[in-house]
């Protein structure tokens, strides 16, 4: 299975925290080596290029700390040694004798840095900070190439189903215009996936793609995170503040969750997108508008309008193109792929070595519903990793949540029990049961939960502070 898919694109980074040092001193080998250890990096010591050769052949370090003269090998011969075998080695070079001379000609050999001796634990691990992020940013970017130049699949959504492989068709089409999108579908099904896939096909795929969450976001605040303020627009808006739809430029706004938006912020984006332009706040300056807008709900806009809960005029703006994402359960050839995706991923992530399952373990994932969709299903196989004994998953010790359901019904209440209790009491238990039920299956976010079970935010708090629930 091809590594570069990833089902929330969120690029797995091989590189370790691994770091080599190369020093005669031993007190300062000992000293960084325990510090830096806690601190988690991996660390191996040695005295010379000679001791440590084997040790470079054999292990990816991130990065290599090299002492300037150490063993018989002058330390920018060893640097040339170094990068001819692997051009892209971090290196930083350490020594006692403080030379500009000898910094540049490092620098000019492709050291990442350069430090003197006697240097601090502290210092040391700023430096080999802000390298590792650098590699980490150069292993996404070229991840993320990877995925982008992959021809059988759009970008990293992984799918057999037929529906799917249509509406990832229906995608490309649409990525190549400027038209407003609106994705539908349930939690987890992958609508924050298809966004990104929409905005890397797109012309516009050279500036930025930028994801705003709009739930549980007060108007001000997300205006203020959209639109941007000017200096003394409200109290604390010390300095003035860009909002998104002027940084990103022509790249794509992705607005996760509108259906959560308030009418009155309904009202200001109406007009963004109508006259694509917008003021900070506390400003009189009009500025253009030039990204794509792509939104994303799991509720039904329409029901909403119905209710007066959501502006009919920005539905019709939003829905110029609307992309319905299947739950999984609807998806039954793509559970088992998926499966196998998350099962291999995971097992290079925790270092596993895995068996292949059983046929009962096949028909329980494809019998399971899935309400929690990709994302409910890619968590599970991680535990299931995660706890793996001798090669051998122990999906028995961990049900799905119907199962789980099944057996807390016929070990909480069998109907005896239920009868003998007055209707009150009753009607507490299975009220107990069910919003515990819908919180595990949200992993203890409320606001998923309150969605679920179609409720306010508030009633889902008072109900677990009522009965007392895990969260």
């Amino acid at each position: 299975m091809d590594h570069s898919f990833n089902i929330a694109l969120e690029i797995e980074l091989t590189m370790k925290k691994q770091l080599m040092i190369v020093d005669d001193d031993p007190s300062f080998l000992k000293v960084t080596q325990i510090f830096l250890e806690r601190q988690g990096w991996t660390v191996e010591t040695f005295s010379s290029w000679e001791e440590g050769k084997t040790a470079y052949a054999i292990n990816r370090f991130a990065v290599l700390l090299v002492d300037l003269n150490v063993g018989t090998k002058n330390g920018l011969e060893l640097i040339q040694e170094i990068k001819k075998q692997n051009p892209s080695q971090a290196i930083i070079l350490i020594t006692g004798h403080s030379s500009v001379e000898t910094a540049v000609a490092a620098l000019r050999m492709g050291v990442a840095d350069y430090i003197s001796k006697p240097c601090e634990n502290e210092e040391i691990l700023i430096r080999l900070e802000n390298i590792y992020l650098l590699l980490s940013k150069d292993e996404q970017i070229q991840e993320l190439k990877n995925q982008i130049a992959e021809k059988n699949q759009f970008h990293s959504i992984i799918t057999q189903d037929e529906k799917m492989l249509a509406l990832c068709e229906l995608a490309k089409v649409i990525a190549a215009t400027d038209a407003t999108i609106l994705l539908q579908g349930e939690t987890g099904t992958g609508k924050e996936l298809f966004a990104r896939a929409i905005h890397f096909e797109s012309p516009r795929n050279q500036d930025p793609l930028i994801v705003v969450n709009c739930a549980g976001v007060n108007d001000n605040l997300l205006e203020s995170h959209l639109f941007g303020h000017v200096k003394g627009a409200f109290t604390g808006a010390f300095e003035p503040v860009k909002g998104k739809f002027e940084v990103v430029g022509e790249g794509s706004i992705f607005l996760d969750e509108i259906s959560e938006t308030s009418l009155h912020f309904q009202k200001k984006l109406l007009r963004v997108l109508q006259e694509r332009n917008f003021e900070r706040i506390g400003d009189t300056k009009t500025l253009p508008c030039k990204a794509r807008i792509i939104a994303a709900t799991n509720k039904n806009l329409k029901d909403m309008v119905a209710m007066q809960e959501f502006r009919e005029d920005l539905f019709f703006r939003l829905n110029v193109v609307p992309l319905v994402i299947p739950p999984l359960r609807e998806r039954k050839k793509d559970i088992l792929i998926l499966a196998l995706f998350f099962l291999e991923k995971f097992s290079k992530k925790y270092g596993k070595t895995l068996e292949s399952w059983d046929m009962h373990f096949t028909e329980i994932l494809l019998q399971y519903s899935w309400p929690g969709n990709i994302r409910e299903l890619e968590h599970y196989l991680e535990k299931l990793v995660l706890t793996s004994k001798n090669g051998k998953l122990l999906w028995e010790q961990f049900p799905l949540s119907e199962n789980a359901v099944s057996e807390n019904i016929h070990a909480l209440e069998n109907i005896k029990d239920v009868l003998s209790l007055p209707f009150d009491p009753f009607l507490e238990k299975v009220e107990q049961f069910y919003f515990q039920t819908w919180l595990d299956r949200c992993e203890g976010d409320v606001a998923k939960t309150a969605i679920h079970a179609k409720t306010t935010k508030k009633t889902a708090y008072a109900k677990i502070n009522r009965y007392n629930l895990k969260h």
